[in-house]
């Protein structure tokens, strides 16, 4: 059984900050992900919803650059380039900022799989991609006590 100080279960955008910041301050950091690190940020909602807003956007302004004197004479979308692009911009930041050898190279063990309790310190996890050393390793992670808030913070009322 291996120990960790901080495991994260899911590598989305809160779980791949978790991990770094967790890992910066000197605790041992495991990291489960079922699927592709990003999230739903990364591959479904805000880089490729910014992306096409983007896009949008480009086009609307070719389209009043008459208004300026430029003058462009038509204005088409391309469906297939512009997913095509969007792709790329979501490889691109994944490559550069998700990737397991990212989080590797800051001390985070990344593991595929999908993660389930097993009691309160006890995570056990079932791979959903094959590996050399077996299908279910369980983690526990070291207890520590929870912080607590200075006591003028309690009172604060905030």
């Amino acid at each position: 059984m291996k120990e960790y100080d901080v495991i994260v279960i899911g590598a989305g955008a809160a779980g791949l900050t978790a991990a770094g910041v967790s890992a910066s301050l000197g605790a041992k950091t495991a990291m489960i992900e079922a699927r592709k690190n990003g999230g739903d940020c990364t591959w479904y909602g805000c880089i490729p919803s910014k992306t096409l807003i983007h896009a949008a956007t480009t086009a609307w302004q070719a389209r009043k650059a008459k208004n300026f004197g430029i003058n462009i004479p038509e204005i088409s979308v391309d469906f297939p380039a512009l997913m095509k692009h969007i792709r790329s911009v979501q490889e691109h930041i994944y490559n550069e900022a998700d990737a397991p050898a990212v989080y590797e190279r800051m001390g985070v063990e990344v593991i595929s799989g999908r993660a389930s309790f097993v009691d309160e310190h006890t995570i056990s996890i079932r791979r959903t991609r094959s590996t050399t050393d077996g299908q279910g390793e369980i983690f526990c992670h070291r207890h520590r006590k929870p912080a607590s808030y200075p006591p003028h913070r309690r009172t604060s009322g905030y």
